[in-house]
């Protein structure tokens, strides 16, 4: 029998759903490491933002989304690393004793 176009949308719904899931789980795991990151850049004495490395990182993901293949990578990589980073920067801001 075959699935209707309802059924095969809300497969592809749930396999979103599923990939959304394990995104959040590598966002989370991202902030922990950017926290340890921060604790070691204190002892360091090292400032928290480190402008030329964010650009190292933001150009780096580009080009790797680009090799996958990702469609419109140059536009939409970069606002989301930026998006993540700030979001290091502010776990690593919060933790500073």
């Amino acid at each position: 029998m075959a699935e209707t176009l309802m059924e095969q949308l809300e497969a592809f719904r749930k396999e979103i759903n599923a990939v959304d899931q394990e995104l959040l789980q590598l966002i989370k795991e991202r902030l922990r490491i950017a926290e340890e990151i921060g604790r070691i850049k204190q002892q360091m004495g090292k400032p928290i933002k480190d402008f030329r490395r964010g650009q190292e990182v933001i150009a780096s993901c580009t080009r790797q989304a680009e090799s996958l293949g990702i469609p419109f990578a140059a536009e939409i990589i970069p606002p989301i690393w930026e998006k993540l980073m700030e979001a290091a920067v502010k776990v690593q801001e919060e933790n500073k004793t």
